[in-house]
């Protein structure tokens, strides 16, 4: 009974197939969707045609630097949230819920980050079975 599980910059789907022997299996029927605009314009899911399942073979949120989420910095050794990236997520039970991500570290400042895999994010979940709204 999970939706979403973080690993490392990869984020996986409760829904299709795990990829290796370290990930959850999968026992839902989640899916995502990446919508490119503002979260707060973001109000609907879109039509289940665009949701994507983890598969053997790649994730439903694309792994890597400008594929999915996040940008890479090699000089500053550093990733950044896309910021006009809406993740929108089709629960394990098929609920649906939008989240945007703030950060991938504790601390960031001009000179140093602090530990990694430390998510900051926001969301909003659609506990109504049916809608697909969020407001």
């Amino acid at each position: 009974d999970w939706d979403i599980a973080f690993r490392a910059t990869d984020i996986l789907i409760n829904g299709g197939f795990k990829s290796g022997s370290e990930e959850p299996e999968r026992t839902g029927i989640g899916a995502a969707h990446i919508a490119t605009g503002s979260y707060q314009g973001t109000k609907e899911a879109p039509d289940e045609s665009l949701f994507q399942q983890d598969s053997q073979s790649d994730t439903a949120i694309p792994r890597g630097s400008e594929k999915g989420w996040y940008t890479y910095d090699p000089i500053k050794n550093l990733i950044s949230p896309m910021g006009n990236k809406v993740l929108i997520i089709k629960t394990h039970d098929g609920k649906y819920a939008k989240m945007i991500i703030y950060s991938y570290y504790e601390i960031i400042d001009e000179i140093h980050t602090n530990k990694s895999q430390y998510y900051s994010f926001m969301y909003h979940y659609q506990p109504n079975e049916g809608l697909r709204t969020f407001e």
